[in-house]
């Protein structure tokens, strides 16, 4: 029972940073003018994940 705790805490993590990011990316575009990959790229998200926020700005638009 712990580790399914433990688990869903981790996964509820996790979709809290992606949120957040991705409220991070929408601001930096409006307020900076930039693309979705210049507000990625400044951000400092590492590479490995940019298709994913790709993909999720793409889905919220």
């Amino acid at each position: 029972m712990c580790n399914l705790s433990e688990t869903i805490e981790e996964r509820g993590i996790h979709k809290g940073i992606q949120e957040e990011s991705l409220r991070s990316i929408h601001a930096v575009m409006k307020n900076a003018h930039l693309s979705s990959k210049e507000a990625i790229d400044l951000l400092e998200i590492p590479e490995s994940d940019w298709l994913k926020y790709l993909e999720l700005l793409q889905q919220s638009q």
